[in-house]
């Protein structure tokens, strides 16, 4: 195996996940194909931190490499779970950087509806 049992736990299809999301300590989303994920969002809002495939999607939203792996390298991925799951700072580090991805993409609607109002 890849000793990542204590790490790491699938749930399976879940109707409403940002409960369980939220309870993460880290977000993985791998994926190889070009389909925008919407849990990848989710998670960025609920300040948990995110780790995700390096795609042209998720390197948009997400920009920074720390915050990135390549889908079709499992055990380099293992790795990474693993010195997360073992060192206090990184896990830190990506918190910090996902948070502020979450800031950067964050809309307060208030504002902008007010921008709008007053272009007109």
């Amino acid at each position: 195996g890849l000793g990542l049992t204590d790490y790491v736990s699938i749930a399976g299809w879940i109707d409403q996940p940002i409960e369980l999301i939220a309870a993460c300590d880290l977000f993985i989303l791998p994926s190889t194909d070009g389909v925008m994920s919407n849990s990848l969002f989710e998670a960025l809002g609920a300040g948990v931190p995110v780790i995700a495939s390096d795609v042209p999607h998720c390197r948009e939203v997400l920009k920074y490499e720390e915050l990135l792996f390549d889908p079709h390298h499992v055990e380099r991925l293992a790795q990474k779970l693993n010195a997360i799951g073992n060192e206090k700072l990184l896990l830190n580090k990506l918190q910090k950087l996902s948070f502020s991805r979450a800031e950067e993409l964050s809309l307060d609607w208030g504002a902008k509806a007010i921008e709008i109002i007053e272009g007109l």
